[in-house]
């Protein structure tokens, strides 16, 4: 793997956590909202013990989904707290990507040049265009 290629999988790490995290909360909140529409619904709707039955599985089911965000934003949160101390880190490592990236483009067309046995030059420039 290149070194390029091991920054953009770091870089790519960070912003899967970021999205992870924004994901989380956007559940944690619909689902808080629906509890509410569940907890209203139970307390002003005449539901018969069919209806009120069903209902609290609609309640279990969210409140389940509810923490499955959580535990996930909570995993999230000491790397979210390592990247938000070190934003300058993400940016030394873009950097760092483009640098290392024009020193694969070098390397890539880099043919030797003999010094002293000129009569071997054909023989490497061939060998490097193959």
């Amino acid at each position: 793997m290149k070194g390029s290629e091991l920054v953009s999988e770091i870089l790519r790490f960070f912003q899967l956590v970021e999205t992870t995290a924004k994901v989380a909360d956007e559940e944690i909140n619909r689902c808080d909202q629906e509890y509410n529409d569940l907890t209203h619904a139970a307390e002003l709707l005449a539901l018969n013990a069919v209806e009120m039955s069903q209902l609290m599985k609609e309640i279990r089911v969210n409140r389940k989904k509810r923490r499955v965000s959580k535990n996930t934003k909570e995993q999230m949160t000491p790397i979210l707290e390592v990247l938000q101390k070190n934003q300058g880190l993400i940016n030394a490592l873009k950097v760092a990507k483009g640098k290392i990236e024009s020193v694969e483009r070098t390397q890539e067309v880099r043919v030797y040049t003999p010094r002293v046995r000129t009569e071997m030059t054909a023989a490497f420039e061939k060998q490097h265009k193959a």
